[in-house]
């Protein structure tokens, strides 16, 4: 009984360690090039919004305009990371083919 449960636990490790693997450097590349890059284009945005005559500036704030422009490079870093985690997760990718 032992030596099936040590060949399904020696399986599974086999099985799920490289997608593990995968997914943290997924996460890595993501945190370190990814991120930065789409905190500084929102930054540069908002930076470029403030050279705006102040009552227009107020109405973007209003509007919720700065929380938008977050949102949608928070999304688009989600959406990167995903693609890059399906990929890392498929068959081919973790056998190394």
């Amino acid at each position: 009984m032992w030596g099936v449960l040590v060949q399904a636990l020696i399986a599974a490790v086999g099985y799920l360690l490289p997608r593990l693997l995968a997914a943290l450097g997924v996460v890595v590349v993501s945190e370190t090039a990814v991120k930065p890059i789409l905190d500084w284009l929102h930054n540069k945005i908002i930076t470029q919004m403030s050279g705006l005559p102040e009552q227009g500036l107020h109405l973007f704030q209003y509007m919720g305009f700065e929380d938008a422009i977050g949102i949608v490079f928070s999304a688009y870093g989600v959406l990167l990371g995903l693609q890059a985690a399906k990929a890392a997760f498929s068959k081919s990718a973790s056998k190394g083919q």
